[in-house]
C-alpha cells in the first residue's frame, strides 16, 4: 500500500473505532465480523494490508454511517471516508440538486443511463409534488433524515425537475414484476401506522396510477419526452437500486446504500461487475417496450391488479 492509502486506511478505523460503543474492542469486532484471527484484523488497522470491498461492505453494514463518500484510491481498490449526514433540509437540498446537475449534464451530453430497482425506480417518486414529499416523509420517519415538519416547496421543485431531466435522457431499466406490490404494501403499513389517513392513501395510489399510464404511451413507442425508453420486466432482482451512466468510454456507477445514499465511482472493477450482472439479470428478463406488446400488456395487468388490492 501507498503511504496514501495507509493513512486513509488507518484514519478509516479511526472513525469506525470512535462509532462503536466503548466497552467493545475494536480488533475483536473486526476479527469476528470479517472472520479474520488476530494478525491479519492488526494488519488491516495498521494499513499494511488493504480492506477489500466485501470487508468494507460487511462494516458498513454493521455501522452504516461510515460508509458514504469513499474515496476512490486508484484502479482496483475501494477506502471507505466519512458518512455525510442529512442534518437539514439545506443539506438534502443540495443533494439533490447535485443529482440534477449530474443527471443534466448527462442528459445534454447524450449519456445512456443503465438502471435497475428492486423497488420502483427513484424517478417515479420524482413524478408528482405528494409522492416526493410521501417518500421523503418515509426516510425522516426510518431515521434517515433527523429532519420535522413539511417538505419545502424548494425540495419538491428540485424533485420536479429531476424528473423532467430524467425525461429527457436515454435510459435502459430492469423493472422487477413486484416492485408496486412491495410499495402498495408500504403505502398500507404507514396507513396501519396513522402516518398517513385513507384520502392521502387513495391519492398517492391515485398518482401511481397516473404515472403507470404515461409508461405505458411512452413504452409503446419507446421514448419519453426526448429520451429513449427501454424497460424490461424481471420476476428475477438481486441488484441493488443501482445505475450506470455511460457515453463511450465513459462512465460512471452510481450504486444504493440505505434507500436514500448512492455512492458513486468509476472505479472499472465496480462498473464490470455491474455490467456482468446487468447482462445476467437481462438474459431472465422480457422487453415491454416497442413491439412487446405482449409482455408489455401483462405487465400492466399485473400493476393495475396488484395496485387494486385494497385495505385490509
Amino acid at each position: 500500500m501507498s503511504t496514501r492509502e495507509n493513512q486513509i486506511q488507518q484514519r478509516f478505523f479511526k472513525q469506525l473505532e470512535q462509532e462503536l460503543p466503548q466497552d467493545i474492542n475494536l480488533a475483536d469486532w473486526l476479527g469476528e465480523l470479517l472472520d479474520l484471527d488476530p494478525s491479519n484484523v492488526y494488519r488491516r488497522i495498521r494499513g499494511e494490508k488493504k480492506l477489500l470491498w466485501e470487508e468494507y461492505l460487511k462494516i458498513s453494514k454493521k455501522v452504516p454511517q461510515l460508509h458514504y463518500g469513499f474515496q476512490e484510491l486508484n484502479q482496483t481498490d475501494f477506502i471507505s471516508g466519512k458518512l455525510r449526514h442529512f442534518n437539514d433540509w439545506e443539506s438534502l437540498a443540495q443533494y439533490f440538486n447535485n443529482i440534477l446537475i449530474l443527471l443534466q449534464n448527462a442528459a445534454e451530453q447524450g449519456y445512456q443511463l443503465y438502471y435497475v430497482a428492486r423497488d420502483l425506480p427513484f424517478f417515479c417518486f420524482y413524478s408528482t409534488p405528494r409522492l416526493m414529499a410521501y417518500k421523503i416523509s418515509v426516510w425522516t420517519k426510518c431515521g434517515g433524515i433527523p429532519v420535522k415538519g413539511p417538505v419545502p416547496q424548494a425540495i419538491l421543485q428540485l424533485g420536479n425537475a429531476i424528473f423532467k431531466t430524467y425525461l429527457n435522457l436515454n435510459t435502459r431499466e430492469i423493472w422487477y414484476n413486484w416492485g408496486i406490490y412491495n410499495q402498495m404494501e408500504q403505502l398500507r403499513h404507514w396507513h396501519h401506522m396513522d402516518y398517513i389517513n385513507l384520502l392521502e392513501f387513495e391519492e398517492l395510489k391515485n398518482d401511481l396510477v397516473g404515472l403507470f399510464e404515461n409508461y405505458k404511451k411512452w413504452l409503446s413507442v419507446s421514448q419519453k419526452q426526448r429520451g429513449k425508453l427501454e424497460i424490461y420486466a424481471s420476476d428475477f432482482c438481486v441488484m441493488n437500486n443501482s445505475g450506470l451512466l455511460e457515453m463511450g468510454h465513459n462512465s460512471l456507477l452510481m450504486n444504493g446504500f440505505q434507500g436514500i445514499h448512492f455512492i458513486s465511482t468509476q472505479n472499472p472493477n465496480a462498473i464490470q461487475l455491474f455490467k456482468s450482472h446487468w447482462k445476467e439479470h437481462i438474459k431472465l428478463a422480457q422487453p415491454i417496450f416497442g413491439s412487446g406488446e405482449k409482455d408489455r400488456y401483462t405487465f400492466f395487468k399485473r400493476f393495475k391488479k396488484q395496485l387494486e388490492i385494497q385495505l385490509a
